[in-house]
């Protein structure tokens, strides 16, 4: 209801907006004046929609694997298909489908993608207390040097996208040291999987990231006085041949669960609350991501769920599943939610899809085995 609602009056205020212009009179809005009545209209139930309350649910009983993890949520979906092929095979063609087999997925991402990063924000997180972001540049594809410590102290060039920003101390008097600076982005990058790789001098260190076929490099360069302190990152990644699932670990989802030829559960936790809730502690294994109560985020859990329908048929289903830890979370993942929807829903079906073609390719077949 809440995705109807905004896109309906997206359409309405669309058409109101035109006829402020030029009345569409085929449409009975004979001037300037009904057309604003039919903008405000549209406006009112874009807003309704995107405030359209979510209340918690929960699971009833524990079918499935997804329910032992995420057993509460406040916005869902749920897609299923029928497949021609065993469950073993299907469970492969899951865990083998590339990006490029699923359909509109590029595009539909970059579209779903950008109004988390309005709600969100875009920026780095905010790892020392006291200091704001004065400046921020991203590119999607530049080189910088890195200092690092093999076999000694030199500069190598990393290319990737890349993201630099500038901090500045909000207080003359209580500003952090060098070294406070970069152990709290030493343990904040522990967290995630990162490690330091050089030193130089007092005040700058490297740290490297790698998840799957991503590679982050990170340095952090701090003034001697702690007055400010300058951050660039550079992230490389290589997706030729790889699967959607190491796609998805690359930008940060976690496998839950693996339940051969049954079920498949990955999950992310996403900053949805105010930037000065930002800091939390990530989970980085199932129970972790179970017992995540963090205020500000939302938990995102999905899985693929596989039943034997018998004569040679499967029952392949997806479920998504959303649970924001207090309530700002839940507003703002509200509003993203009700925007995103329909095309989240499009790539759901797009990936089932995929997998029922490949799963159904007699090339997909093990030599001498049947359905």
């Amino acid at each position: 209801m809440g995705s109807f609602l905004v896109y309906a009056g997206m359409a309405v205020a669309g058409i109101g907006f035109i006829s402020l212009l030029r009345p569409l009179r085929f449409l009975r809005i004979p001037d300037r004046r009904a057309a604003l009545g039919v903008f405000l209209a549209g406006i009112g139930f874009a807003i309704l929609g995107a405030l359209w309350p979510a209340p918690k649910v929960e699971v009833a009983g524990r079918r499935k694997a997804l329910d032992e993890l995420l057993w509460e949520y406040h916005f869902h979906e749920i897609h299923s298909l029928r497949i021609h092929a065993s469950p073993q095979r299907v469970f492969q063609a899951i865990l083998e489908v590339r990006p490029e087999e699923i359909r509109y997925l590029v595009t539909l991402m970059a579209i779903r993608s950008l109004p988390q990063r309005l709600l969100a924000g875009d920026g780095p997180p905010q790892v020392v207390p006291g200091y704001r972001l004065e400046s921020l540049q991203r590119e999607d594809r530049a080189t910088r040097w890195f200092v690092t410590g093999k076999p000694k102290p030199a500069k190598v060039p990393v290319t990737g996208r890349s993201l630099s920003a500038q901090y500045e101390s909000q207080s003359v008097s209580k500003r952090w040291s060098p070294a406070e600076i970069l152990a709290a982005y030493r343990d904040a990058l522990s967290g995630i999987g990162g490690r330091p790789i050089a030193r130089d001098g007092c005040c700058r260190e490297t740290y490297r990231l790698e998840r799957g076929s991503a590679e982050t490099y990170l340095e952090v360069a701090v003034e001697p006085d702690g007055r400010s302190f300058r951050l660039a990152a550079v992230e490389t990644r290589s997706m030729r041949n790889r699967s959607m699932l190491a796609a998805l670990s690359d930008s940060g989802f976690l496998s839950l669960r693996d339940v051969p030829d049954r079920d498949l559960v990955l999950g992310i936790v996403e900053r949805f609350g105010p930037a000065g809730q930002q800091g939390a502690r990530f989970p980085r294994s199932s129970a972790e991501f179970a017992s995540f109560e963090e205020p500000g985020y939302a938990k995102i859990g999905f899985d693929f769920h596989v039943d034997d329908a018998k004569d040679g048929w499967t029952q392949l289903s997806t479920e998504t599943r959303i649970l924001a830890t207090d309530e700002a979370a839940r507003w703002r993942f509200g509003i993203y939610w009700s925007l995103i929807h329909p095309g989240s829903a499009l790539i759901r079906r797009s990936w089932l899809e995929a997998i029922r073609q490949r799963a159904e390719s007699p090339r997909a077949a093990p030599k001498g085995a049947g359905n």
